[in-house]
C-alpha cells in the first residue's frame, strides 16, 4: 500500500466516524422561551401550566405534537427544555414544515 493509499483510507475513515458522531449527537430536545400575559395585558410574575403545541398549519393544522410544563414566570417571561416527557424529534422528521 502506497502512502497515498493509506492517506486515502484514513479520511475515509475519519469521514465515516465524523458522520457516525453526527447521526449519535442529533439533538433531542429544544430550549423555547416565551411570555405569558394576563388578558388585560399586564406580565405575570407567578407559576403557571403552560401547553406548548406543534401544528401541521397555523390555522386548520392538525396537533402532532405538544406538552405541558409548570413554570415560573419573572415578568411574564420563562423559559423551558421541550423534548424531555415526550418525544419531539418524531414529530418534527415526520411532518415536514410545521
Amino acid at each position: 500500500m502506497t502512502n497515498q493509499q493509506i492517506i486515502r483510507a484514513g479520511i475515509l475513515a475519519v469521514a465515516g466516524l465524523l458522520t457516525s458522531a453526527t447521526a449519535v449527537a442529533t439533538p433531542q430536545t429544544m430550549a423555547f422561551s416565551g411570555r405569558i400575559l394576563d388578558v388585560s395585558g399586564s406580565a405575570l410574575n407567578a407559576q403557571q401550566a403552560v401547553r406548548i403545541s406543534l401544528h401541521t398549519d397555523a390555522v386548520t393544522g392538525s396537533e402532532v405534537w405538544f406538552e405541558t410544563h409548570t413554570v415560573t414566570a419573572i415578568d411574564g417571561y420563562f423559559s423551558v427544555t421541550l423534548g424531555g416527557s415526550t418525544a419531539l424529534m418524531p414529530a418534527l422528521r415526520d411532518n415536514g414544515a410545521l
